[in-house]
């Protein structure tokens, strides 16, 4: 056991790292380590040395949500063991907030030198994350793939009943692509269009009914991991409506979007088919959410997030005991 440090801008991913950390016995320290997502040479300088302290007392620096945060430690700190969990592109930029051209040419090249380091670990958190860097930039750093564990939701109980509304999160899909809230109203089918606010919150719901906009998302695998019935659309009406002009201001995903890399997305991975139900129209969403969940479902999703919490455990042990992936 040792300490870690955390380097990341997202909650989810900090509440995961915060699980496997205290599963496992290690000390872990969670850093926001700069206020903007494009890391230049300059700025990862600066929060080097802003945060140079905290960063030799760690054993492990683990940085998730948006790789650039790994260039603070890869360039700066290069002894330093490093596990850079990919979950956002791992050149991710914000372009409204870019002052200094990132990504340029030197972080590409100093990404694809640390990746080959026997001190540095290069996760994927979904498979499109391995699929964007070769197919797009040329860099591929292997099969390592570690997906959320769903544990924030671990033993939560569903409170939901017969009268309880369908949850429609309230994301641009949902509200411009397609009007799920409108829709539901028309047919009849009792749903509400918020923010859950917790995990027991979220718990209140028959369900969830939503149009994805990335490849993966953290509240998939917590809403899962509590049984929860996700409505989605089926692959070939997602890829339908993404090619819709005369949707209400248009189809969002978290780019790039690519119909002929759609089913590696956790929504339609194999991995995970079967255990979000789909639907072709909203005419067979109404027809589905009328069904009865039968139990067999509910006890299906169950024991498929357990085995995935199991084998998702095991595989951060991999990484933080015996440094392999």
């Amino acid at each position: 056991m040792g300490k870690i440090l955390h380097l990341s801008f997202h909650q989810g991913c900090v509440a995961d790292i915060d699980h496997v950390a205290k599963m496992f016995g290690w000390q872990v320290e969670h850093l926001n380590p700069v206020k903007n997502y494009n890391i230049g040479s300059v700025r990862a300088r600066e929060a080097y040395l802003e945060h140079k302290e905290k960063i030799d007392e760690a054993d492990i620096v683990i940085t998730s949500d948006t790789a650039p945060l790994s260039r603070i430690i890869y360039e700066h700190a290069p002894e330093k063991r490093l596990v850079i969990w990919v979950c956002n592109r791992f050149d991710y930029a914000d372009q409204a907030t870019n002052d200094c051209g990132f990504p340029d040419p030197e972080y590409y090249s100093g990404f694809k030198a640390a990746m080959i380091r026997s001190n540095t670990k290069v996760i994927s958190y979904t498979e499109f994350e391995r699929i964007y860097a070769n197919h797009w930039h040329g860099i591929d750093w292997g099969p390592a793939l570690i997906k959320p564990t769903g544990a924030k939701a671990q033993n939560v109980g569903r409170t939901a009943t017969p009268e309880s509304p369908y949850l429609i999160p309230p994301y641009h899909n949902d509200i411009h692509c397609v009007p799920l809230e409108d829709i539901c109203k028309t047919l009849q089918i009792h749903a509400v269009r918020r923010r859950y606010t917790s995990m027991e919150d979220l718990a209140s719901n028959r369900g969830i009914i939503h149009i994805p906009y990335a490849w993966s998302n953290f509240a998939l695998f917590e809403a899962l991991t509590m049984g929860m019935r996700y409505f989605i659309p089926t692959l070939e009406f997602l890829i339908d409506l993404s090619g819709m002009k005369s949707t209400r201001d248009g189809f969002f995903w978290s780019p790039p979007w690519s119909p002929a890399w759609a089913e590696v997305s956790e929504w339609y991975c194999k991995a995970n088919r079967g255990f979000l139900t789909e639907f072709e129209s909203p005419d067979h969403l109404a027809a589905l959410v009328e069904e009865e969940s039968p139990r067999e479902i509910h006890d299906a999703i169950m024991e498929h997030m357990r085995k995935h919490y199991v084998d998702t455990m095991a595989a951060w042990h991999n990484v933080l005991y015996n440094w392999i992936v």
